[in-house]
């Protein structure tokens, strides 16, 4: 009897403690005005890190860089025409219900300087939860310049390109904008030395 006793109370416990996070509703931020953008200004990555990390924070505090990216017309690379993708995200660990994980990702369209937020629970114990380190203005102005630079050299000029920020490296990958599936290239540019990998 006292050992069911306190079985129930552990249950009783544990159903009290899978209500301490309370949910996190999707939360989806439309045409916000940002720095460093626009129709009649040049694009500068720190004033948008800047802008994002702030718009981010208001609604998760202790949020931390989890990467970046670039996404456009080959052609435009040079000017960073297109959109800038940035993320962001919060862990709160728990001891016993594992970890409640928080997204942010921002998506600036430079052309007009204005961006859309997503916040959303991404929670799982399998996702990454890996700091990034934080990218700069010259950094991200040298990476899509060797990307561009490489791209001449291999005579690839119409097509459209993702370039994705990992760990050490920054993943390019580019396609016809009439072919939807035919990769046209796939490349790492190493972070600090801008070495090129082909990929596979």
């Amino acid at each position: 009897m006292k050992t069911a006793f306190s079985l129930l109370l552990v249950l009783l416990l544990l159903l009290l403690l899978m209500g301490c996070y309370p949910e996190f509703q999707t939360v989806r931020l439309t045409n916000v005005p940002v720095k460093g953008s626009g129709p009649n200004s040049a694009v500068d990555f720190d004033f948008i890190l800047d802008d994002v990390q702030s718009r981010v924070r208001e609604r998760l505090p202790d949020a931390y860089y989890r990467g970046a990216a670039f996404t456009g017309k080959c052609q435009d690379l040079p000017e960073l025409q297109g959109q800038i993708i940035v993320k962001y995200m919060q862990v709160k660990p728990s001891f016993l219900l594992g970890q409640q994980i928080l997204h942010a990702t921002a998506v600036v369209t430079t052309s007009q300087g204005l961006m859309d937020i997503t916040f959303r629970d991404v929670s799982d114990p399998y996702i990454s939860t890996e700091e990034k380190p934080l990218a700069t203005d010259n950094q991200f102005r040298e990476i899509t310049r060797i990307a561009h630079q490489h791209l001449l050299e291999t005579g690839i000029s119409d097509c459209e390109i993702a370039i994705t920020q990992t760990r050490d490296t920054w993943n390019a990958m580019c396609r016809s904008p009439r072919e939807a599936t035919a990769d046209m290239c796939n490349f790492d540019i190493d972070a600090d030395s801008g070495e090129i990998t082909p990929q596979k």
